[in-house]
């Protein structure tokens, strides 16, 4: 889910959407969503749910942005992409990367280089391979883990 503006009332979303690694996107007309949404039941539930677990995810992202290292949080968004693409490569450029965890990409590359050199990741020309999943999970910061959690909670998963 992408915007949530759709079902609570909003014409038109502010967001800029962009697919960051090899994936499928499905576009839904926002009137047949509002609809859906009217109508009560079991996907209004749902996308309810939705708003609270993406506030609480966006709360993480914020605490995390300012509490923790770089080196956590980049190896947090790379189990990230690992855990939601079910992949142990991916197509991720740095400066992607660098994007999402708001540095300059010179300071991301030289975390990089040193989870390369610990041989945790393998990366060339936008791709990503996770090595040692379970060493790179010891460099993360809990924040995923928390947000898994939140997620898992809330849709009994």
């Amino acid at each position: 889910m992408v915007s949530i503006t759709g079902f609570l009332g909003g014409n038109k979303s502010s967001n800029l959407v962009t697919a960051q690694t090899d994936c499928i996107a499905i576009s839904l007309p926002v009137n047949i969503l509002r609809r859906e949404f009217n109508r009560g039941g079991e996907l209004q539930r749902i996308l309810l749910l939705y708003v609270q677990a993406l506030h609480y995810q966006v709360s993480q992202n914020v605490f995390c942005s300012c509490h923790h290292t770089l080196e956590q949080r980049l190896a947090r968004w790379l189990l990230f992409y690992r855990d939601r693409l079910g992949k142990k490569q991916f197509r991720l450029t740095q400066e992607t990367l660098a994007d999402l965890l708001g540095v300059r990409r010179s300071s991301l590359s030289a975390v990089a280089v040193d989870l390369r050199q610990r041989n945790l990741i393998h990366y060339s020309r936008g791709k990503i391979m996770i090595l040692d999943p379970e060493a790179l999970k010891q460099a993360a910061c809990e924040c995923d883990h928390s947000i898994s959690n939140e997620y898992k909670r809330l849709f009994d998963l």
